[in-house]
């Protein structure tokens, strides 16, 4: 199975213990979500891997997304930068991304190489594409720079 994008499913949201994930990335809103949220996910479930986006940053720091990355039964944090080169033409259904990593923060201990998640880090952002299950672009591009 490859990596699709999706609404989690309630189970899922409790088994993976996403509503605390989210929290631990949104401390202001103190145990509460925007109005309308629904959790969203890229996931293998064969693999058992997901990726979520959880923030983008501010100001000159506006290009900077976070995204966590299950993998192996680890959450790592995901910090990468959108490029020069993207671009968006909502009006047109057409656009691209390129990422250029900025971190993977592992947990102390785990023995991952960054060698061995890129490659599924960049199939999971390939799928996610424009905006994972909350929107898509009928032509969409995504290119990488890692």
């Amino acid at each position: 199975m490859a990596f699709v994008n999706e609404f989690v499913p309630e189970d899922d949201v409790k088994n993976y213990n996403l509503d605390k994930i989210w929290d631990s990335y949104h401390p202001n809103f103190k145990g509460s979500k925007p109005i309308g949220f629904r959790h969203s996910w890229t996931v293998d479930r064969e693999r058992n891997v997901f990726l979520i986006w959880q923030s983008s940053g501010r100001e000159e720091f506006s290009n900077r997304h976070t995204f966590v990355l299950w993998w192996k039964g680890e959450l790592l944090t995901v910090i990468l930068d959108v490029c020069d080169e993207s671009f968006y033409k909502l009006s047109d259904n057409i656009g691209k991304t390129v990422w250029s990593l900025f971190e993977i923060e592992k947990p102390d201990g785990l023995g991952l190489r960054d060698k061995e998640i890129i490659p599924v880090l960049k199939e999971a952002l390939s799928v996610y594409g424009y905006r994972g299950a909350q929107r898509q672009l009928s032509d969409f591009k995504v290119e990488f720079k890692f």
